[in-house]
């Protein structure tokens, strides 16, 4: 569903349509989500040692956080 949907405007960064920006948080929430996972998998199989502590189900809180930050930055300049 996500694919067939089109944008009406086509920018980047801050000033770009609320789909694109849904886009993007959707694929960094699904990139943390991923990593996440990666690391499980590596310390369940004794390679990463000490303790490994996930936010499974808090990509969001991470995400928007992130991209606040990152248009804070870039209104800056």
């Amino acid at each position: 569903m996500l694919e067939t949907a089109t944008a009406t405007q086509k920018t980047t960064g801050s000033n770009a349509a609320p789909h694109e920006r849904f886009l993007e948080a959707f694929r960094w929430m699904l990139l943390t989500r991923t990593l996440e996972e990666k690391l499980v998998s590596l310390y369940r199989g004794g390679l990463i040692t000490g303790g490994v502590y996930i936010g499974k189900g808090q990509e969001a809180v991470s995400v928007a956080c992130g991209l606040f930050c990152k248009r804070a930055t870039s209104s800056r300049h």
